[in-house]
């Protein structure tokens, strides 16, 4: 599997490979090898960990049914059950939240092939993403998607966490979305979630599952003559 830096981390990783290269330089020459060494081991670790979140490997997931819904990021299932949205639909929906640590790549991707309906980025503050309130008081952004298959319109939500400063999207309304594509990135620990009409779907997971954005496959839409039936 082929990994790269994602564009978002590009340029902050060359800042920090300089910092950590000029500081390890200065504590080798002033403080000598041992205190050189015992400096240079956690700062490579801590050089690694900026490397590993900022990592990105192109998806190439084929489905094996349009209906299928995949994951919006990696991180674990944190959360499944009934809310009330009410910044989009107005409408009490089915959320399955998706947690993902510092551990985690954190773009985000196109769940299933659809339409973007409606775009909308919130500043706030940085709680906890694990917080319920994280969802309304941190910075975040809603994203209205309406399946290509099913015609079911889904919210789906990138929120910044405690360490997380920033909320990308590439997508606006009336843009057409494949799987595959990127939706957006979001710096450090964080959340996304889904939300969905009630018994629309039939999901493949529960609370605690480790997922991978775009990769797994989390549920399948019922069509609507099911749902209503």
């Amino acid at each position: 599997m082929k990994y790269t830096i994602h564009k978002e981390g590009r340029l902050i990783l060359a800042v920090i490979t300089a910092i950590i290269v000029l500081q390890n330089v200065c504590c080798f020459y002033f403080f000598g090898r041992v205190t050189g060494f015992c400096f240079l081991v956690p700062t490579f670790a801590l050089w690694l960990l900026f490397v590993n979140f900022y990592r990105y490997t192109p998806n190439h997931t084929v489905l094996s049914d349009e209906a299928e819904i995949l994951a919006p990021a990696d991180g674990t299932i944190a959360a499944i059950e009934p809310t009330l949205d009410d910044e989009v639909t107005k409408e009490t929906r089915l959320q399955v939240s998706v947690r993902m640590s510092v551990f985690d790549a954190h773009s985000t991707w196109t769940p299933f092939n659809g339409k973007v309906l409606f775009f909308q980025h919130r500043s706030g503050r940085y709680k906890s993403a694990f917080l319920p309130k994280s969802s309304k008081e941190n910075e975040h952004t809603n994203i209205l998607l309406e399946s290509e298959c099913s015609g079911h319109q889904v919210v789906m939500r990138q929120i910044a966490g405690a360490c997380a400063r920033r909320v990308v999207s590439y997508t606006r309304p009336s843009d057409r979305v494949r799987v595959n594509d990127q939706i957006g990135f979001i710096r450090f620990g964080s959340r996304t979630d889904l939300l969905f009409p009630l018994d629309s779907i039939e999901l493949n997971v529960k609370i605690g599952d480790h997922v991978k954005g775009g990769r797994t496959v989390i549920g399948r839409f019922r069509s609507k003559g099911k749902e209503e039936a």
